[in-house]
């Protein structure tokens, strides 16, 4: 029966790319000759857990935000996204969640800090048992143990790799009441009714289903098509077919995101290096580091790595680096602005 579905929706969407071909005379970016369709993957076993699961996603970055919520919902999890510490323990001392995904680096309070906060919240949940993930693009000796020294359970490194996230989710998500009791992480209560609850973006109840990304609404779906073939250089293949396979709506928004952001981005950047605030800079890096690799920008993502790591040491940066940088995101913004997208 599976099968017969899986057949069916393929049929479906090979229909309706062919009608729209016939219409405009052109290709949906999953048809282009440097990135053909793959098969769809079978779903790993551990995202059942996900089904109904409440989490909270603190990540200020919106094409970061958009994977997360992807990854999540689509396996039955109900979301919720706010974009700083303040308002992750805020959403958290007033909802009621079954696990957090905290981004280490955010604005106005860091996730170490409301982890902190969290955990010092007068509620026995809070203080102990909801499981708190961190995010992080730093894969740096020691960044684990200051997560789990601030009272985090896990921890992931960013982008988001869909293996990783569900089999660390499956091991709070899926263990009965009971066996949370002694030194687990509470999960969902057996037999408890849970209402289908609303998105709670500091303190505010936003209906479903409006998907709320640093505060402003985002149309769905969206069309990605390409006016001709395309070679998306810098970009990894693999990882940008899965999504074409998988979500390509999702991935053209994402893309839509980081193109239109863009200019505002790199003017901040240049305007930190050329004023030596290293802080500003390496946090506007690391922003746009984090949503280029969720796209699959790898080029991009290198480039912005070396230079926020120049900057977090005492010594001079070499400008090799930021031509480099620059040079490598005008690269990478230039083929995602060749792609056509359609509300």
């Amino acid at each position: 029966m599976a099968g017969a579905e899986a057949e069916t929706e393929t049929e479906t969407v090979v229909e309706a790319e062919a009608e729209a071909e016939a219409e405009t005379g052109t290709k949906t970016v999953a048809e282009t000759k440097a990135l053909p369709t793959l098969h769809r993957a079978a779903p790993p076993p551990q995202t059942a857990a996900l089904r109904d699961a409440r989490i909270l996603v603190a990540e200020d970055d919106p094409v970061s935000q958009l994977l997360a919520r992807e990854l999540l919902s689509r396996h039955g999890a109900l979301v919720t996204l706010v974009t700083t510490g303040t308002e992750a323990v805020a959403a958290a001392a007033e909802g009621d969640f079954d696990l957090l995904l905290m981004d280490v680096r955010m604005p106005e309070m860091d996730g170490l800090t409301a982890c902190r906060q969290i955990r010092a919240l007068p509620n026995s949940k809070l203080q102990s048992k909801l499981p708190i993930i961190a995010l992080t693009a730093n894969a740096l000796a020691g960044e684990r143990e200051r997560c789990l020294a601030a009272g985090m359970d896990g921890y992931l490194t960013k982008p988001l790799e869909p293996e990783s996230l569900y089999a660390e989710l499956s091991r709070w998500l899926r263990l009965p009441a009971a066996a949370h009791e002694v030194s687990q992480p509470e999960s969902v209560i057996a037999g408890r009714d849970i209402p289908q609850p609303v998105s709670v973006i500091a303190g505010r109840d936003i209906p479903q289903p409006v998907s709320v990304i640093a505060g402003r609404d985002i149309p769905q779906p969206v069309s990605v098509i390409a006016s001709r073939p395309i070679d998306l250089s810098g970009f990894d293949a693999n990882k940008v077919r899965r999504w074409l396979d998988e979500a390509p709506h999702v991935w053209g928004t994402m893309a839509q995101r980081l193109v239109a952001e863009y200019p505002e981005t790199a003017s901040a950047i240049a305007g930190a290096l050329d004023a030596d605030d290293r802080a500003r800079a390496g946090d506007l890096l690391h922003r746009l580091r984090g949503a280029a690799g969720a796209l699959g920008a790898d080029d991009l993502s290198a480039a912005a790595e070396q230079l926020e790591l120049a900057l977090a040491s005492d010594e001079p940066v070499d400008a090799d680096l930021r031509v480099r940088f620059f040079a490598s995101a005008e690269v990478s913004i230039a083929a995602l602005t060749e792609l056509k997208i359609l509300d």
